[in-house]
C-alpha cells in the first residue's frame, strides 16, 4: 500500500517520480544519464533538508501518525 505524501512532502515525491522516470529512460533506451541522475538524486536530499529542517508543530503531529 503507497501512503499519499503530505501537502508539504509533495515536491520530494516529485523528484522522486522524476528520477525514477529518468532511470526508466535511461535502462530502455541504453542512454547514460548518470550526471542527471545524480543531480536529481543531491536536489531530492537538498528539499529534504530544507522542509524536515523547518517543520512546523502541526506537520511534526502529521508525520507521527
Amino acid at each position: 500500500m503507497e501512503l499519499a505524501p503530505l501537502d508539504f512532502e509533495k515536491p520530494i515525491f516529485e523528484l522522486q517520480r522524476r528520477l525514477q522516470d529518468l532511470k526508466d529512460h535511461s535502462d530502455e533506451h541504453e542512454v547514460d544519464l548518470d550526471s542527471a541522475v545524480e543531480a536529481i538524486e543531491a536536489k531530492i536530499r537538498e528539499t529534504r533538508r530544507e522542509i524536515y529542517g523547518n517543520l512546523t508543530a502541526w506537520q511534526r503531529v502529521q508525520i507521527a501518525r
